[in-house]
């Protein structure tokens, strides 16, 4: 869940697939959303190394990936 009263912002195309599941996990609205913008290396680096910054890092035994949209490449297509 995230902090009351801070204004954050949502980005990725997981909000396009996920918006309501993600509302109901994050348990808050972004105030804006963007789901034509996609991560990028460098951008994850710099928020990875202002969290180990501030003290939030983990070992490689605790550290977990988190795919929002896990089965993605593995959905069927119905036959045409």
């Amino acid at each position: 869940m995230l902090e009351e009263g801070i204004s954050w912002h949502g980005a990725g195309s997981g909000w396009e697939a996920c918006h309501e599941a993600l509302i109901k996990r994050l348990g808050a609205t972004p105030a804006t959303l963007d789901t034509a913008v996609l991560p990028h290396a460098a951008t994850i680096a710099r928020l990875a190394a202002a969290a180990f910054t501030r003290g939030e890092a983990v070992s490689a035994a605790e550290a977990l990936s988190v795919y929002l949209r896990n089965n993605v490449t593995h959905q069927r297509t119905s036959a045409v």
